[in-house]
């Protein structure tokens, strides 16, 4: 979930990011995001922070990935274990959209 957000900086917190395979499979992607400024990560609260260029990632830019945010909201909210694959799923799917809109190094 999206807990918090303004354009440049966006903090994201489930128990999904408490899982390390999620969180393996996330962290390059974020890592090969062209333009983050920086990020942290907290396994124990399952917080991570985002912070990037807002003028070269606009908002609008990223709204085709709403329709997957909103499918994976109950997910997101009480993630448990047997929800791993779908959510290793869903990351590909947003690896593939930041792949295709040439946001990844």
């Amino acid at each position: 979930m999206i807990t918090s957000f303004i354009p440049g900086r966006i903090r994201f917190r489930s128990p999904i990011f408490q899982d390390s395979d999620i969180y393996s499979a996330v962290f390059p992607i974020i890592k090969n995001l062209r333009e983050i400024t920086s990020f942290s990560y907290n396994q124990k609260t399952g917080s991570l922070l985002v912070q990037y260029d807002p003028e070269k990632i606009p908002v609008e830019k990223l709204k085709p990935l709403m329709p997957l945010a909103e499918r994976m909201k109950p997910i997101l909210l009480f993630y448990s274990d047997r929800d791993k694959p779908a959510v290793l799923k869903a990351v590909g799917e947003v690896r593939n959209f930041l792949e295709q809109q040439s946001l990844l190094k």
